[in-house]
């Protein structure tokens, strides 16, 4: 799968991208969470990441490459 590939509704799977930025935002109810951008050859996708944020935070650094294997797209 590819970014270009991914439509509002569905679920990605097996989406292989690069960390082009990430930040960690403070929600409203006061918990943090990770916000950035994924990128591969067809484009770039914003993401969000509201659960596991001490385990995500060192994976998902700006230059690193990710497989999502599961996740919505809203």
């Amino acid at each position: 799968m590819q970014i270009a590939e991914i439509i509002a509704g569905s679920e990605v799977k097996g989406l292989k991208s690069v960390v082009a930025s990430v930040e960690t935002k403070t929600a409203r109810n006061g918990k943090n969470y990770l916000s950035g951008l994924l990128m591969d050859q067809s484009g770039t996708i914003g993401f969000k990441v509201w659960d596991n944020i001490p385990l995500m935070t060192p994976l998902l650094t700006a230059g690193n490459a990710v497989e999502i294997k599961s996740g919505a797209v809203e």
